[in-house]
């Protein structure tokens, strides 16, 4: 087990801080004669906790740019972005107006009828619901090494020929991140299924997003997963 001195440690976390935004209190290892670094590259708790919606993002009305068919179920019809990144090497990635990204719309499937007609077709779109959630990693210290809200957001309410409630312009956005030096950090979101969670007569969309994340340090490797559904009247739950 490797040990270094609390000078040592200072003089090391010194050097750094004028290259991240991270704050480290050295002033936290008074009193100890000797720092065991696994204690700084470990991570020994990871929070998600829901924050109230300060974040920036693109919340106008449905944009009208859907993407590609992901898959067709129940007689619903997903179009968009199957996989997309929100954090590459701890930095985000702006998926909104750039790189032809496109959120998630889950539509009715009209025989013999194209997609984007029957998405003009609809009207009664509701305005844009979100929630946020702040994730935090903690090494042996207690310190947190890395950190980072992610907003879900999306819109219900969408009928077509006055029925159902669909579900458009769902996506996941990420804010507020910080990464400590000596760890490594990526998200990634991924549509996992379309559903009707109403009945036939009156369909109520859902989608289901997975966001995956992963955490690497110099001993260890942590990956972590959350699975949110977005429902046509406008909910959004955390499963």
């Amino acid at each position: 087990m490797r040990k270094i001195t609390l000078l040592t440690l200072t003089l090391f976390f010194s050097a750094w801080a004028h290259a991240t935004t991270i704050d480290f209190n050295v002033a936290a290892f008074e009193g100890y004669q000797n720092v065991d670094t696994n204690d700084y590259f470990s991570i020994s708790e990871i929070t998600v906790t829901e924050i109230e919606t300060l974040d920036s993002y693109d919340d106008k009305d449905i944009a009208g740019d859907i993407g590609s068919v992901i898959t067709i179920v129940d007689k619903l019809i997903a179009l968009g972005q199957k996989v997309w990144p929100i954090i590459k090497a701890g930095k985000p990635v702006i998926n909104n107006g750039m790189n032809n990204f496109k959120p998630i719309y889950v539509l009715p499937e009209v025989a013999g009828q194209d997609a984007a007609f029957t998405f003009y077709s609809m009207s009664d779109w509701d305005m844009p619901v979100s929630k946020s959630y702040r994730v935090s990693y903690k090494n042996g210290f207690g310190a947190e090494v890395i950190g980072f809200n992610y907003t879900v957001l999306g819109q219900g309410g969408g009928k077509y020929e006055g029925k159902g409630s669909y579900v458009g312009n769902v996506q996941v956005v990420a804010s507020n991140i910080s990464v400590a030096w000596g760890f490594e950090f990526s998200a990634d979101v991924s549509f996992v299924n379309a559903m009707n969670l109403g009945s036939v007569d009156s369909p109520v969309a859902g989608a289901m997003l997975k966001i995956d994340y992963k955490a690497k340090s110099l001993f260890k490797e942590i990956e972590s997963s959350e699975i949110f559904t977005i429902n046509g009247h406008g909910v959004i739950q955390k499963n």
